[in-house]
């Protein structure tokens, strides 16, 4: 027995030994970066012109469709951006062919030299989110005056994402001013109803793409940013690409009963039924999947402490502890799996009323990889009512009416087509959206292909201290629109904010500092000299 247990004593020595060793040979990887002469932006002027275009209110709001009605909010303001960026970069448009599609997306082309090289495309968006209404109040400074202040250019859009649409510009413009002549076509492209879904500007313009026969070695859109203190105890900031980005559904909830008279209560509600039902989509989170994850702790592993590190360095046999511990933070737990969020509910008309029709909508972002079809037999295995119907809510851009968003009598997971029950197709091409579910997760961008290592390179020359991570974009980017016209799909937003303003994005108080603003003009200019393989030109 005591020789059992000293061999035990000493197996365990060894084991442990091995996953310290397995913990210390973590090291951050040594690339050797082209030096970049970076070129010199004056920031004030850059920022009063990015300011002008904020006060541009390029709004999209749920219920515009600019192009089948023609009575878009933001129609006046978009004509108003449009002569604004004449105005502002009158090189750009006496140099590059400038084409009006799908009504008021822009795209850009500065024709290259070498017609065999495949042209690269730059996206952004003109339009933005509204602000909030009744937190106005709660802005430093008025969200749409463009002012600049305390070293920022304050309002909506300077971080999402009017910075990418005049820093690239700005870039351009620049380029042109040096006399630059690039070797391969430079395309921006620019859609004006992202924040909706793209469906009439970038879904416009790649189809008008497509149908040209352009295809592109590489698409740069919007998507992960330079981020501090990305992790506890870390303080090497992580620049966050996006080489996929989660599909999107959303599914209504319905529960129809007999109603009647408060007083008459039989102890089961339309209204109590539904919260049952979505009480147990939230006890029933998808599975994870932290590929991502660990990536990123592998990556940042020399700056984790210790603990956080000997846990990444070991993830065979630590997973399970690494995934509870990411599903514990918001942020974390939607890079792991396909995330829900009940976002709407509607029931009842007056206090003694038992409403016969309680309704919901459920949000779900889907984890690369994950099907529509199985994402609805989760949540119907999680729901264990068959008196909730589950249905795909229609993506039209309209405003969702809960009152009138289906009929009842239809079964779950079935559509009504001609008077007639039939199973829902759902098998759509990633990337693609369908006018009844959504979309899947479009393929993702190898971060071995040269476009990655491209960009990788990019973002370094532009911030030498960060760690470039490959990454999940969790939210719906314009990209997705061009899945079927570039193998290198990219995600990133070229500046730099600490964790705690990322609530800034869609939220209050939205800035960027001019300072940082004039790094996003560099890091394009940057962008499009490696692309042309003259990192030295200008």
């Amino acid at each position: 027995m005591d020789t059992f247990l000293i061999l035990l004593g000493v197996l365990a020595i060894f084991f442990l030994a091995f996953l310290l060793f397995r913990t210390a040979a973590l090291s951050r990887e040594n690339i050797s970066i082209p030096e970049a002469d970076l070129a010199g932006i004056n920031a004030g002027l850059v920022a009063g012109r990015l300011g002008k275009l904020i006060q541009c209110r390029t709004i999209s709001t749920l219920g515009s469709d600019p192009v089948e009605r023609g009575a878009y909010p933001a129609v006046q303001a978009l004509s108003g951006l449009h002569r604004a960026l004449q105005e502002m970069y009158p090189l750009t448009h006496r140099n590059l062919k400038v084409e009006t599609l799908g009504g008021y997306s822009l795209l850009y082309t500065w024709a290259g030299s070498d017609p065999e090289l495949k042209p690269i495309l730059i996206l952004a968006h003109q339009d933005v989110t509204p602000v909030e209404e009744g937190t106005e109040a709660a802005w430093d400074e008025d969200p749409y005056a463009g002012k600049i202040s305390t070293g920022y250019i304050w309002g909506r859009g300077t971080l999402d994402f009017k910075c990418g649409l005049a820093g690239s510009l700005e870039a351009v413009e620049w380029l042109l001013q040096q006399g630059f002549k690039p070797q391969r076509s430079v395309c921006l492209a620019f859609g004006h109803d992202e924040e909706l879904g793209g469906f009439h500007g970038a879904r416009q313009l790649a189809s008008a793409l497509q149908k040209r026969g352009i295809t592109f070695e590489n698409v740069l859109d919007e998507g992960g940013l330079v981020l501090d203190r990305l992790l506890p105890g870390v303080h090497r900031p992580a620049a966050l690409v996006g080489i996929t980005e989660k599909g999107y559904l959303s599914l209504e909830l319905s529960v129809d009963t007999a109603g009647g008279h408060s007083s008459l209560a039989s102890g089961e509600t339309s209204i109590g039924i539904l919260c049952r039902a979505l009480g147990r989509i939230e006890a029933e989170p998808l599975p994870a999947h932290p590929v991502y994850m660990r990536r990123l702790l592998r990556k940042m592993a020399p700056e984790l402490p210790f603990g956080i590190r000997f846990l990444a360095a070991n993830d065979w046999l630590f997973g399970r502890a690494l995934e509870q511990r990411f599903s514990r933070s918001a942020r974390m737990n939607a890079i792991i799996r396909t995330s829900s969020a009940v976002t709407m509910v509607a029931a009842g008309v007056k206090d003694n009323v038992l409403p016969r029709h309680a309704r919901a909508l459920v949000n779900l972002r889907l984890f690369p990889g994950e099907r529509i079809p199985d994402i609805i037999a989760h949540i119907e295995r999680a729901i264990q009512y068959n008196r909730v119907q589950v249905r795909p809510v229609q993506l039209s851009g309209e405003r969702y009416d809960l009152h009138s968003l289906t009929l009842p009598g239809r079964k779950p997971g079935r559509l009504r087509a001609d008077g007639q029950e039939r199973p829902l197709r759902m098998a759509v091409q990633p990337g693609e959206v369908t006018r009844t579910a959504g979309w899947e997760s479009p393929p993702p961008t190898s971060p071995d292909s040269p476009s990655f290592r491209q960009l990788d390179v990019t973002i370094r020359q532009v911030y030498p201290e960060a760690e470039v991570v490959p990454f999940l974009t969790p939210a719906a980017t314009d990209s997705r629109h061009y899945a079927s016209l570039s193998e290198n799909l990219l995600r990133f937003s070229p500046y730099r904010l600490e964790v705690a303003d990322l609530e800034r994005l869609h939220g209050t108080n939205e800035r960027i500092s001019v300072e940082n603003y004039a790094q996003v003009i560099q890091f394009y200019i940057q962008w499009i000299r490696n692309n042309d393989g003259r990192s030295d030109a200008g």
